[in-house]
């Protein structure tokens, strides 16, 4: 079942990319709702531990996409890829 819960969980990471990297709508709301779909499969799928770690992981990991540091200048506190980040000016 873990295997099967990950799975879900990737698919679910690798549709959310794939909805924010389209310009258009029905893209990007059709990548959106796969992706909730599989990560709630994934949570169902998941045994407990899983599960507290992905809802843990789900609200403590900030966004820092390339666009998010095009738009903003400065990267959330937390950001993994905080050496990429611009300073403000």
């Amino acid at each position: 079942m873990t295997w099967l819960a990950l799975t879900w969980i990737a698919l679910a990471f690798a549709l959310w990319r794939y909805g924010q990297r389209h310009t258009d709508d029905f893209n990007r709301l059709f990548g959106f709702t796969l992706a909730l779909v599989c990560v709630l499969a994934g949570l169902v799928a998941a045994p407990m531990a899983l599960k507290m770690v992905v809802l843990t992981a789900l609200i403590v990991y900030p966004s820092c996409l390339p666009s998010d540091r095009v738009l903003k200048p400065s990267c959330p506190k937390f950001c993994l890829l905080r050496h990429q980040c611009r300073n403000p000016p």
